[in-house]
């Protein structure tokens, strides 16, 4: 017999018996019934979130570094191992994968701009930082830039909140200016003709 616990507290006398009705009758009663005892505790609690920082956060031109760190942290109650979360993305188009510092991070292309990366780390207690999640790269192109990254539980348990699994960090990268060759007025040396 199997018993899904979905209350917690403690149990006692959940039994099972056995009758026979065959013949001869059963002779010895006293070991028909099987009992137990158990408590069932409540599940620990699993929340997860990310947050999106751009670094430096001043005026971004074309050719500039851009540094993006997603932090992922476990806001949860319960720990988390390798293969307890995703992050997934997609990097802006016109931002070149120059570099991504992923530590502890199994790291894959989806498709085009698409990426996901699982974590493979040590195991991460409650309220910790999970890993680091970096990417560098360079703006190649003026205009307006957003990222943003989702992460994902993968535990048996769902998650106490979704509403911090989603962030993203918008700038705008402006061209350099343009100087123009400024001549001044035209000036005739007395010893040329």
């Amino acid at each position: 017999m199997r018993l899904t616990a979905v209350t917690m507290g403690h149990y006692q006398n959940i039994c099972a018996t056995i009758a026979y009705t065959g013949t001869p009758g059963d002779v010895n009663h006293s070991n028909d019934q099987a009992c137990v005892a158990l408590s069932v505790a409540a599940a620990l609690a699993h929340d997860v979130q990310i947050t999106a920082t751009l670094f430096p956060a001043t005026v971004h031109h074309v050719g500039n570094a851009l540094t993006f760190d997603f932090a992922p942290f476990n806001r949860g109650a319960g720990s988390i191992g390798a293969g307890g979360v995703t992050i997934t993305g997609s990097r802006p188009a016109g931002l070149p994968a120059n570099s991504a510092l992923q530590l502890d991070w199994d790291c894959s292309a989806s498709s085009g701009l698409m990426f996901s990366c699982t974590y493979r780390g040590p195991t991460v207690v409650a309220m910790q930082p999970i890993g680091q999640f970096i990417f560098a790269t360079v703006a190649q192109s003026a205009g307006s830039l957003t990222f943003c990254a989702d992460i994902r539980y993968n535990g048996p348990t769902p998650e106490t909140s979704l509403s911090n699994n989603h962030s993203c960090v918008s700038t705008s990268v402006v061209a350099l200016p343009q100087h123009a060759a400024r001549f001044g007025p035209s000036v005739r040396h007395p010893d040329r003709r």
